[in-house]
Parts: C-alpha cells; sequence; structure tokens
C-alpha cells in the first residue's frame, strides 16, 4: 500500500511540474503574426539634433537622430502598408552605438519598439514593447538588416 501512496504522489507531482512549465515549452496561447516589411530607402527623412553640451561639435554622447521613412512597403512589392519614425540617442561614439526607440504605424495598428543598435553592424533586433490597435497586446521582436538598397524588417509578433 505504502508503495501506491508513493508512485500516487510522485505522478501528482509530475503532472504539477509539466502543467507548470508546459506553457513554457509552447507559445500556442499567442496569436503569432510575422511581417515581412521593406522601407525601400529613397524617401527617408532624418534629421540631427545637436544638444550643444559644453559647445563640442555634433556627433557627441547625448545627441538625438531622428528618423522619418515616409513608407514601408511589404518586402519585394509596392504594396504600402504604413510608416514609422522614432529616434534614437547617441551612447557611445565608436560604432557608433545608439539607443532608438521606434514607432510603426501600420493600416490596422500601432507597433512600438526600442533596444540598442551598433550603427557599424548593419542588423539588429528591437523589443517590440506594445501598440494599439490590433497590437494593443503585442509582444515579440523586430529583426532588421540595412542594405545598399533600403532596410529589411521581419517583424515576429505574439499578440
Amino acid at each position: 500500500m505504502k508503495q501506491f501512496g508513493v508512485v500516487g504522489a510522485t505522478i501528482g507531482l509530475l503532472v504539477l511540474v509539466v502543467s507548470l512549465i508546459g506553457p513554457a515549452w509552447s507559445d500556442s496561447r499567442y496569436e503569432k503574426i510575422n511581417l515581412r516589411l521593406e522601407d525601400k530607402g529613397s524617401d527617408d527623412k532624418g534629421h540631427y539634433v545637436d544638444v550643444n553640451v559644453g559647445g563640442k561639435a555634433f556627433p557627441r554622447t547625448g545627441d538625438y537622430f531622428v528618423v522619418r521613412a515616409d513608407f514601408l512597403y511589404t518586402r519585394g512589392t509596392d504594396e504600402k502598408v504604413g510608416t514609422y519614425s522614432g529616434d534614437c540617442l547617441l551612447t557611445l561614439l565608436s560604432g557608433p552605438e545608439v539607443e532608438c526607440d521606434l514607432t510603426f504605424n501600420l493600416s490596422n495598428g500601432i507597433l512600438t519598439a526600442e533596444g540598442p543598435l551598433n550603427f557599424a553592424e548593419q542588423s539588429g533586433a528591437l523589443a517590440i514593447t506594445g501598440g494599439a490597435g490590433k497590437y494593443k497586446t503585442a509582444h515579440g521582436q523586430i529583426k532588421f538588416e540595412n542594405t545598399d538598397t533600403g532596410t529589411f524588417f521581419d517583424l515576429n509578433i505574439f499578440l
């Protein structure tokens, strides 16, 4: 009888552990959306904001770069799906490295993203920090790659 009690307790513990860590093994509880977008680069508008601390010339730590792309397209097409804009704070001159906050205005909602970038690298990723509209519960990441013809974005969104 005692053996059945130990076996029963072991099975109960195993069921409890699997029920607690099972969701961590799978994100099937979220709707997944993958968008492959392109900023063609020919219509970009960027502005430097020189905070001029101590009379030093741009660029230096603490300066901002403001980004606005007129249009984002579905990758490989001329289908306009939105715009993106944001600002990047220069945090380290070597590289240079920046901390960016971006907003993606898409036809069915807004996504916000942020993270560090090193402009010497031609690719990177930002964390999706939230959204509005269809994307009000969004999280995930945005991978990007800079090329001679523009920037490619892979938005991996979980709702």
